[in-house]
């Protein structure tokens, strides 16, 4: 099932193939599913607009959204179990001004709590996706299989799932780049050359205790009362 839904510049593209080439790597979009909350780098099409930031614990400060590059980081907080999942759907623009002919591999071994899938996103129509990958990301568990046949439009994804205590934090990094990061990560390419990688992380800490206000203040007093004591002693 293609995508229906391509932007007014990818039709001309295809209307004009002896046009000159557009950048080679573009993002079509990026989506998260953060405990059950949805968020797109297009707007409308989830309940939060990922790059606006709406009320979303995103840090995408080093994420560039037109080609798709950098890092976005995740804050998660809580005691209990915790799911983020991350959609990313990228276009390779080649010689035959096609985004049809792109093939996807997985490279590495995914680490405990870590999820993938690899397949054509298959949108039917705008704005309701009806692919498998998608519906995964924001309605199940990701299938850890790359799904492609044959070379086609493809997207990727990026799932953790964790436990965290009453006194931690996680933080998730999803990154992509034009260069192999090492290490479990995803690839998308095609016939030109170009490629793209997306790779994940996740940083689980515990979260430094509040003094409260009373201890706060019996702790000023002591500084204050040792700092007197140094006076009068070189007096």
């Amino acid at each position: 099932m293609k995508r229906l839904c391509l932007s007014f510049s990818a039709v001309l593209l295809f209307a004009a193939p002896g046009a000159a080439l557009a950048d080679p790597i573009s993002l079509f979009e990026a989506a998260f599913n953060v405990g059950g909350s949805g968020y797109s780098s297009i707007s409308g099409f989830q309940a939060h607009d990922l790059d606006a930031g709406t009320g979303a614990p995103f840090d995408v400060s080093a994420f560039d959204f037109g080609a798709g590059l950098g890092s976005i980081l995740i804050k998660v907080g809580g005691a209990g179990a915790h799911s983020v999942s991350g959609f990313f759907d990228f276009d390779l623009t080649d010689a035959n001004n096609s985004i049809f002919d792109d093939e996807g591999e997985v490279l590495g071994v995914p680490a405990a709590g870590q999820s993938f899938e690899i397949d054509e996103p298959g949108y039917a129509g705008y704005p309701a996706p009806q692919s498998d990958i998608y519906a995964h990301v924001f309605g199940g568990a990701l299938e850890n299989a790359n799904d492609l046949n044959a070379p086609d439009d493809v997207s990727m994804a990026l799932a953790w799932d964790f436990v965290l205590a009453a006194n931690e934090n996680a933080v998730l990094v999803f990154s992509t780049s034009a260069t192999d990061p090492g290490g479990f990560r995803l690839r998308q390419f095609d016939q030109s050359g170009a490629e793209v990688f997306l790779s994940s992380s996740i940083r689980i800490a515990e979260v430094p205790p509040v003094p409260e206000p009373v201890t706060g203040a019996l702790n000023l007093v002591g500084a204050a009362a040792g700092a007197l004591r140094r006076f009068r002693a070189r007096v």
